[in-house]
Formats: structure tokens, sequence, C-alpha cells
């Protein structure tokens, strides 16, 4: 495939089915699966950050945002035009600079055993249209119970809050990467990391791109209910929903999250207070009801 396709147009998702199937095409069938990070690092490594985005944003966009969350900048425009560039070499220099070149993050795309789900079961083409090959390793498959890695982000969350906080490391941190029209809060996966971040007492790092609309992110704002979030899987949704006693109380919660972590991103051509913003999002509500 095209490098210049990878940068470019590929998702997130479009990137992990890759992943998977490599080794189910490189190795000899019947071989035992990894996730991503495993391979690529040569003992374990312990994230002082873990990072919140959709598998159908542009995986060029989500290394712009975790870079640009390196880099200390809230915007990741500039750094996803650098990668389109291949202009990789100012992207060391500047983390070298900036200390980062070796901060570790977790993401779940690549620290989550994928051979342990969904591998064998991709898609049958990626977002381009181009065929995906199964996987044919022979781990075996937990979609659910103890031995599941895709129902536990909850219990991670906690665990290395919990562990570099005995450590003596820094907090655990969330990066949440945007997309340019905000549909990471229709799914499910990703509001529910949203609170359990927020539950925790975690900083949350929003990282928007700069041509992001303040109008798109507002509607997103009005119409936010779990139980309208979307999920690859039903009984991804139904763990999730099983898990929130009071659902209305969650949405408003995450709508009042939401309005204050982005506050400074809806201001428009006047500074508008958190209060305000919260009056324009109801007085939508009532409109549309009405």
């Amino acid at each position: 495939m095209d490098e210049e396709v990878n940068v470019q147009i590929l998702t997130s998702g479009d990137m992990v089915d890759c992943s998977n199937v490599s080794q189910g095409r490189g190795g000899e069938k019947g071989a035992y699966g990894h996730a991503y990070a495993a391979t690529v690092n040569s003992e374990p490594c312990m994230p002082l950050k873990m990072v919140t985005h959709s598998w159908r944003n542009k995986f060029s966009f989500l290394l712009a945002a975790i870079l640009a969350d390196a880099l200390n900048s809230e915007k990741y425009d500039q750094i996803a035009q650098l990668l389109a560039e291949r202009q990789l070499g100012k992207i060391v220099r500047a983390l070298q600079k900036a200390g980062k070149l070796d901060a570790a993050y977790w993401i779940c795309a690549f620290s989550v055993n994928q051979h342990t789900g969904i591998c064998a079961t991709p898609p049958a083409t990626d977002s381009t249209g181009h065929a995906i090959t199964p996987c044919c390793c022979a781990t075996p498959k937990h979609f659910d119970g103890d031995l599941s890695e895709m129902n536990k982000f909850d219990d991670m969350m906690a665990y290395l809050k919990t562990y570099l906080r005995g450590h003596g490391q820094a907090r655990l941190e969330q990066v949440v990467a945007l997309e340019q029209d905000f549909t990471l809060l229709t799914r499910v996966w990703c509001v529910a990391e949203l609170v359990e971040a927020h539950e925790l007492h975690l900083q949350q790092a929003l990282k928007i791109h700069s041509s992001a609309s303040r109008d798109q992110c507002l509607d997103r704002l009005v119409s936010l209910d779990v139980r309208k979030a979307e999920a690859s899987f039903p009984a991804d949704k139904e763990l999730v929903l099983g898990k929130i006693t009071d659902v209305d109380g969650f949405n408003k919660d995450l709508q009042q999250l939401m309005l204050h972590r982005l506050e400074g991103f809806l201001h428009a051509e006047q500074v508008k207070t958190f209060a305000t913003l919260l009056d324009e999002v109801v007085l939508a509500v009532i409109s549309v009801a009405i």
C-alpha cells in the first residue's frame, strides 16, 4: 500500500487491522499474537498518560494529537502537516528540546492485545476499500469475562493511577484526541473513559484540530446521550450502560464536564463564561423540543 495513503487517509481502525494481520501473513499459521506495544518494547513500559480517541479518526491525526500533547500544544493541525510532509526531523528535534522523546503514552489500539479478540474477524475492507486478510494466529479469543482485555478500561485507569502514585511518579493524565467533527463524543467507550477519568480526578488535556467547528461541537454537546452512543459491538454498549446507575445524571455530568473542558475553544468572538455556554446548550435543547 502506498505510504502517502497511510499518512493521509487511513484511520486508526485501519492501522489496527493492518498491525493485526501482519503477523498472520508474515508468521507461521498457528503462532500466538501479541499487543503491538509488547513487540516494540524490549521490557514493560509504564505510561504517564493514556489516550482516548476514536478509531474512525485519521491515524495521522491521532499521532499529531499525541505529539501536540508532548509539545504542550492545544491544537495539532501544524504537526499533522509536518507528518504529511515527512518532516520527521523537525518533530524529533522539538521533542528532544522539550525532553519528551521518550514519553510513554497508553493507546488502547496498540497496548491491548487485539489478537485476543478481533484479529480474526476484521472488516472485509479498510476505509479506503483495500481488502483485509484475517489474522490466522492461534491466540485464544476472549470478548468478555476475566480473561478479556477489551472491557477493562476503568480497571486499567485505576491501576495506572495507583501504580504511578505508589512509585512516586507523576500523576496519570488523560489525553483526548478530538476529531474535526467531534464524533468521539458519540462513541460509547470514549464517553465512558472521559467520565471515568474525571471520577478518578485525572488531569484531562483535550487536543483539537484548528479547523474544528464550534457549531459542530455545540451540536454534539446538545445531543450528548450515552444511550445514543455508538459501539462496534452491541455487547460493548450494553457493558458500558450496565455500569451506569443514573443515565440522565451521567449525561448531565458529561455535558457539563465537556463544556468546562472546551470552554476556551467554545469562546466565539466575545469571551463567554461556562454558565453562558451552558445556557446556550439548554436553549438549544428547548428549541429542538419545541
